[in-house]
């Protein structure tokens, strides 16, 4: 189970510190297959956001923020781990060494 959420940065906040902000989004089911990594979408879920050396940039965050209040995730196939993505707009959510695409695991 992969949780993924996100919460408004620190610059969304009229840069106030976030600290211990709690992230809401879809808790995804992963498994690993002869073709790679298939995706479905389990429910909601609230995560405390990492900081420091784990946190994402403020601009993956906000991308991934919008993506999660289209209430789409329902979408998502199949997750891309360190491979190259070739036709971004096949894909839900495209972060820093992954994405999350609508297609099956090819």
């Amino acid at each position: 189970m992969f949780p993924l959420s996100a919460v408004p940065s620190a610059t969304a906040l009229e840069n106030k510190k976030s600290t211990g902000e709690i992230g809401q989004g879809p808790a995804l089911l992963i498994t690993r297959g002869g073709n790679g990594f298939a995706v479905k979408s389990i429910g909601p879920v609230s995560f405390v956001q990492a900081e420091g050396d784990l946190a994402v940039t403020d601009e993956e965050n906000e991308r991934l923020l919008a993506q999660i209040r289209k209430r789409t995730a329902r979408l998502i196939r199949r997750l891309d781990w360190r491979e190259p993505v070739v036709a971004p707009e096949r894909y839900w959510h495209v972060g820093s060494g992954w994405a999350l695409g609508y297609d099956e695991p090819s």
